[in-house]
C-alpha cells in the first residue's frame, strides 16, 4: 500500500506597526479568484518550508524577510475537497526590508492592508482561520474535516448519518467547479444536490452532485473527461442515479457521488425538488432528520437497506406529497421523557406477578377530553407522577403494536407519588417511580418501554446530540418552540417592537394597527447572535427580549444573499455595505455565475407561549455597479427585481410604489399581523 501525502503550501502574515496585515487579492489562479488571501505558495522540491515562504514572499510582494524575524504561528491542516488533504504552514514577519508591491500582476489584482480582528467578508475561508488562529496563539488547528471523521467521506458499504457542516458547500462548490471545466461543451447544468445541500441538515459525509447533459452530447467522452479529473466511473444505475461517478482520493473512501443525467432524465426535476422541499420545510426536514437517523442507527453497515428505507420518503417529497412528516399521522397514544433536575430520566418501573421487571415512560392513551396531545400528557404525567411537567418538545414518534406513541422531552421539577390518581395504581404488581441515568447503555438495554423510541433517542446521545436541540416534529412550517406549562390569560394589551430604528417601527406600525394591534416601540440592546440565518436571529432575539421585558414581543431581521454562494452574506450584508456599499455587493456578485440573489426578511413574535416566526423571500439579481440614488435603502441601486431590467433606485417613481405595495401586502408584517388577528391569546394549543 502506497503511504499517504500531504500537500504543503505556506503562508506569510506581515504584520504593521498598527496591527494590520497584508492581504493579496487573488486574480486568474483558478482558486479563490477575486477574494483575499496572504501571500502564499507551495514548498517546493529541495527546499524547507522557512525557505518556501521566504522566497513566496519576495516573488510575490518584493520584500525580503530575515530567517531570523520569521516565526511559524500555526499549522492548519485542511481536508480536500475531492483531492489530497493539505498541511498549511503560517508565518509571520513584523520586519523586512523594502516596500510591499503588487510584483505578480497578472497572479494579483491589488494589496490590501486589513485589521486582523475585523477582516474584509471576502477573504478566503481556510487563510481567514489561520491568521485567527495564528495570532491567538493556537499551535495547530484543522479546516474541512467533520467531526468525528477522519476525511468528508465514508467507507463503502457502510452509513453514518453526522450533523450538518458548514464546510460540505465548499466541498460541493469545488466539485462543481471541476466539473463544469471538464463538461464546458458537453453540460448545461450542475448543482449540488442531496442531504448536504441542505442547510442545517444531518447528513451522510459525502457530497452528492447531479450534471445534466446537453442534448448533443458525446457521452464517451463525458466518461473520458471525468477519468481525466480523477472520478471513478460505476456504470449506468438507469432511474437510481444515472451514470454514476465517485471520488475516492483513499480506496473504498467515497467522498462524492456525481449523477450525469441525460437531458430528459427526469431524475433531474426529482432531485431539485426534494431539494428545495427540504430547504423550505421546517417541519419536512425535521421529519428526515429523524427518519435518516433511525434508519442509520439500524442499518449502519447495510447502506442498501438504509437507502432503501428512506425510499417512500424521498418519492413523496418529489410527488408533493403533504402528508409525509409522520407528524401528521392518526397517534393513539401519548409519553413523555421526563428530565429531573439531576439530568436523570424519571420513569415507572412495572414488575407484574411472575414476570420480569420493565420499565417505561408514563403517559397513555389520548381520551376524548383532551384538546391537544399536549393536554393529553401533560394529563398522563400528572396522573402518574404527581408532578407537572414542563413539555419542551416533540422529538420522537414510535409505532409499537400498530399504535403510534408521540414522545414528548419535558423536563420535571417536582413529582409527588403520594398525589397520584391513575387508573393503572390499582392493577396487579409494582407501579414504581425511579430515577434512571439518561445514558445510552440504559436507554439500549431493551427493558425500558417503548423500546424503539428508546433506542433513537439513545442513538441521539451517542452522537452527541443535546436532546433539547432536537427537532420539534410539531413544527407545520414554522419554527415553534414550546415554552409554557400552562395556558396563560390571553393577552390585551400593547405588543412591543424592540428595535433601534424608528422608521422601521413606522413602517410595521403602518402594516399591523389595521388588524386592531397596538403595536408600541422599545429600543433595546440585544445580543448579537452568530449567524447568517435571519429567521434564527429574528427567533433569538425575540426570545431574549421577551425574557427581558416580560411582555409579547416582535423583532424583525432582514438579508441579502447570492444564490451561487449558498445564500452569503445573508444577514451579514449590513457589515458588508457598512465597510464598502452597495459596490460591495456588486463585487462580491462578480464571483458568481448567475449574479441571482434572495432577499429575505424574518419577523419573530414571542410571548408565554413561545416563538413563532415568517418569512418573506424575494428574487432577483444583483447589477454590475450601484445605479441611481437611495441613501435609505443603497441595495437599491444594485437590486433587480426578478421580472425588472435594472436595479430599483433606477425604476420610475411608478414602479417603485408598485413593488413598494407588492411588498406591504406580502411583508412579514402583514403576515404576522393577519395571523395574531385569528390567533390572539391562543396559539401555544391550537
Amino acid at each position: 500500500m502506497s503511504r499517504h501525502r500531504s500537500i504543503v503550501d505556506v503562508h506569510m502574515i506581515l504584520r504593521r506597526d498598527d496591527g494590520k496585515i497584508l492581504l493579496a487579492r487573488r486574480s486568474q489562479t483558478s482558486y479563490g479568484d477575486g477574494m483575499l488571501a496572504l501571500p502564499s505558495g507551495h514548498l517546493e522540491a529541495g527546499e524547507t518550508t522557512a525557505e518556501a515562504v521566504l522566497r513566496e514572499t519576495a516573488e510575490e510582494t518584493g520584500v525580503v524577510v530575515d530567517l531570523a524575524d520569521l516565526r511559524l504561528v500555526h499549522v492548519l491542516h485542511r481536508a480536500g475537497d475531492g483531492g489530497a488533504d493539505r498541511i498549511g504552514l503560517f508565518y509571520l514577519a513584523d520586519r523586512w526590508s523594502g516596500r510591499p508591491v503588487n510584483a505578480e500582476p497578472d497572479r494579483c489584482s491589488e494589496l490590501v492592508w486589513a485589521d486582523p480582528a475585523d477582516l474584509p467578508p471576502d477573504v478566503i475561508a481556510y487563510p481567514a482561520q489561520g491568521i485567527h488562529a495564528g495570532l491567538a496563539g493556537q499551535a495547530y488547528g484543522e479546516f474541512g474535516w467533520l467531526p468525528g471523521a477522519r476525511m468528508v467521506g465514508l467507507t463503502y458499504g457502510t452509513v453514518q448519518v453526522v450533523d450538518h457542516d458548514a464546510a460540505w458547500f465548499a466541498h460541493a462548490a469545488a466539485h462543481i467547479r471541476s466539473l463544469r471545466s471538464a463538461l464546458h461543451s458537453h453540460a448545461d447544468a450542475v448543482e449540488h444536490i442531496g442531504s448536504t445541500a441542505v442547510q442545517d441538515l444531518p447528513a451522510k459525509p459525502i457530497i452528492d452532485v447531479a450534471v445534466r447533459l446537453r442534448p448533443d452530447a458525446d457521452v464517451p467522452k463525458v466518461i473520458a473527461a471525468l477519468h481525466e479529473e480523477k472520478y471513478l466511473f460505476r456504470g449506468d444505475k438507469h432511474e437510481q442515479g444515472g451514470l454514476l461517478f465517485v471520488a475516492e482520493p483513499t480506496l473504498g473512501v467515497r467522498v462524492a457521488h456525481i449523477h450525469v443525467l441525460t437531458a430528459d432524465d427526469p431524475q433531474w426535476d426529482r432531485y431539485l425538488r426534494v431539494r428545495d422541499r427540504l430547504r423550505t420545510d421546517p417541519a419536512i426536514c425535521a421529519e428526515y432528520d429523524h427518519l435518516k437517523r433511525r434508519l442509520a442507527a439500524t442499518h449502519h453497515g447495510d447502506r442498501a437497506a438504509y437507502t432503501k428505507g428512506k425510499a417512500e420518503f424521498l418519492q413523496q417529497l418529489a410527488d408533493g406529497d403533504q402528508r409525509v412528516a409522520t407528524v401528521r399521522r392518526q397517534v393513539q397514544r401519548v409519553r413523555a421523557l421526563l428530565i429531573t433536575p439531576d439530568h436523570r430520566m424519571l420513569v415507572i418501573r412495572r414488575a407484574k406477578p411472575g414476570e420480569q421487571p420493565f420499565w417505561m415512560l408514563p403517559g397513555g392513551g389520548i381520551e376524548p377530553r383532551d384538546a391537544s396531545l399536549e393536554d393529553a400528557c401533560l394529563r398522563e404525567v400528572a396522573e402518574e407522577t404527581g408532578g407537572i411537567p414542563d413539555l419542551h418538545r416533540l422529538i420522537e414518534m414510535s409505532t409499537v403494536g400498530g399504535q403510534t406513541h408521540a414522545i414528548f422531552l419535558a423536563r420535571i421539577p417536582a413529582w409527588d407519588p403520594n398525589l397520584r390518581t391513575g387508573p393503572e395504581l390499582a392493577a396487579d404488581g409494582e407501579f414504581d417511580l425511579e430515577e434512571l441515568p439518561l445514558d445510552p447503555g440504559v436507554l439500549s438495554t431493551g427493558r425500558v418501554w417503548p423500546v424503539p423510541a428508546l433506542e433513537s433517542i439513545a442513538q441521539h446521545l451517542r452522537d452527541g446530540r443535546d436532546l433539547f436541540t432536537l427537532p420539534d416534529l410539531r413544527d407545520g412550517g414554522r419554527q415553534l418552540e414550546w415554552c409554557s406549562v400552562r395556558r396563560p390569560a390571553p393577552w390585551r394589551g400593547q405588543i412591543v417592537m424592540v428595535t433601534g430604528s424608528t422608521a422601521k417601527h413606522a413602517i410595521a406600525a403602518e402594516l399591523i394597527t389595521p388588524y386592531g394591534i397596538d403595536l408600541a416601540h422599545v429600543d433595546l440592546v440585544l445580543p448579537e447572535l452568530q449567524s447568517t440565518d435571519v429567521e434564527v436571529i429574528a427567533a433569538g432575539k425575540a426570545k431574549h427580549a421577551y425574557a427581558e421585558l416580560g411582555r409579547p414581543v416582535i423583532v424583525e431581521a432582514s438579508g441579502f444573499g447570492l444564490d451561487d454562494l449558498n445564500g452569503y452574506p445573508g444577514a451579514l450584508v449590513k457589515q458588508l455595505i457598512t465597510a464598502g456599499g452597495a459596490a460591495a455587493v456588486a463585487l462580491l456578485a462578480d464571483l458568481t455565475t448567475t449574479r441571482a440573489c434572495t432577499s429575505t426578511a424574518a419577523l419573530a413574535y414571542a410571548d408565554a407561549y413561545g416563538v413563532i416566526t415568517f418569512t418573506q423571500q424575494r428574487t432577483g439579481h444583483v447589477a454590475p455597479a450601484p445605479v441611481g440614488e437611495s441613501d435609505r435603502l443603497p441595495l437599491w441601486t444594485v437590486y433587480i427585481p426578478t421580472g425588472a431590467q435594472q436595479p430599483l433606485a433606477a425604476l420610475p417613481t411608478s414602479e417603485q410604489r408598485a413593488f413598494h405595495q407588492t411588498w406591504m401586502n406580502t411583508s412579514v408584517f402583514a403576515q404576522f399581523a393577519r395571523w395574531y388577528s385569528r390567533h390572539r391569546g391562543g396559539w401555544g394549543h391550537g
